[in-house]
């Protein structure tokens, strides 16, 4: 069972705040104001990953925004005011350990932290009201499992095993996918029944570093492999992108590349929009952003974006914004990186700083009370 720390969990959280009149004819306003979060993965041997977090509306950044913070950022999961922080440590590999740090964006206060094993990926999203979770299927890097993780409890199921390496993982349909990456080497996806979490189906030699796995509108599954380069031979397996049944696991069309894709400090390698009702899928392809028609499931743009590599990428479909991740050129793992943002063409419109190996990117919607 995962030690819980001293914070209480607060779980189910709503978007409910204390609104005081500054005077009988003159109420204050509540607004909720869109944030971007950005995990900065950090160099391994130093555990000094860190979150950004940048308001869209006013351009305010602030480092270190999450300030309990104390490992590798290997994720983030967002969406109402709550952040979930996925953290690995540079010992992870011999010791285990892990952590899911809960962070309330309204607050800006860390509020549970959950020991956990070597965290990846976490199943599902918020809700779009809340930002709350009951219960998640984490994955486990380094051990090949995936745990249940009860947050009202901070009990766990016992690890079920999958494949090599499991990164992304996501639940739809009553069916959670687990992406079995191998750290390039690995071929499979294996399908939970998301109620006891048992293997139903494992969706062997699909392709080649499956590592991320992103849910549609249509509850479809979009598999991002990133392939692979034998570094002795030279020789590469390219990446694919295989979108799925959701509900059946059959695979409903694929795009096979020469190239390797993904992203550049083996962060996320792709995003759905912001606004769910756009039907887009983002995926990070070699020195360009590749968009995809969710609703018919074509390529429908290759956007470049030349400079630096992508380590990560959001999309704000209400400002029609691309952001990307970009890990210092020289130094990606021993330098601060930025953000770049960009119009829906790819030009450069801005940008700002960020930490070491920017590698995750997630939006909130945190409550501001406006004074009277």
């Amino acid at each position: 069972m995962p030690r819980l720390s001293s914070l209480r969990p607060a779980l189910l959280i709503a978007l409910a705040l204390a609104v005081a009149a500054c005077d009988a004819n003159d109420p204050e306003e509540v607004e909720a104001s869109t944030v971007l979060f950005v995990g900065n993965q950090g160099n391994f041997s130093d555990n000094n990953g860190s979150v950004t977090r940048y308001d869209v509306a006013t351009g305010a950044v602030t480092p270190d925004a999450v300030p309990t913070v104390d490992g590798l950022v290997q994720g983030l999961v967002g969406g109402g005011n709550v952040l979930y922080v996925l953290l690995n440590y540079g010992d992870s590999f011999t010791t285990g350990r892990g952590r899911i740090d809960v962070y309330d964006a309204a607050s800006r206060t860390t509020t549970a932290q959950y020991d956990v094993r070597t965290p990846r990926g976490l199943a599902g999203g918020p809700s779009q009201t809340s930002g709350s979770l009951l219960d998640v299927y984490v994955t486990n890097l380094y051990d090949g499992t995936v745990t249940l993780l009860d947050l009202a409890t901070g009990e766990t199921a016992p690890p079920v095993e999958v494949g090599a390496s499991p990164e992304g993982v996501v639940s739809v349909s009553g069916r959670t996918y687990v992406a079995n990456s191998g750290f390039g080497s690995g071929t499979s996806v294996s399908v939970l029944d998301t109620e006891t979490g048992r293997v139903v189906d494992t969706l062997d030699d699909l392709c080649v570093g499956p590592r991320t796995l992103l849910a549609d509108a249509d509850l479809d599954v979009w598999v991002v492999c990133t392939g692979a380069t034998d570094f002795e031979t030279g020789e590469a397996a390219g990446g694919a992108v295989v979108v799925l049944d959701g509900a059946t696991s059959a695979v409903r069309t694929r795009f096979d590349y020469d190239t390797t894709i993904g992203s550049a400090t083996l962060g996320a390698d792709g995003a759905v929009p912001s606004n769910t009702t756009a039907r887009e899928v983002y995926v990070i392809g070699s020195g360009a952003v590749l968009r995809f028609d969710a609703t018919d499931n074509t390529l429908d743009a290759r956007v470049e974006v030349p400079g630096a590599p992508v380590g990560a990428v959001a999309y704000d479909a209400d400002g029609e914004r691309l952001y990307l991740g970009r890990p210092d050129a020289q130094s990606p793992y021993g330098a601060d990186g930025v953000v770049t943002v960009h119009d829906r063409a790819g030009a450069e419109v801005g940008r700002f700083g960020a930490g070491i190996a920017p590698s995750a990117l997630a939006f909130g919607r945190a409550a501001v009370v406006a004074e009277g």
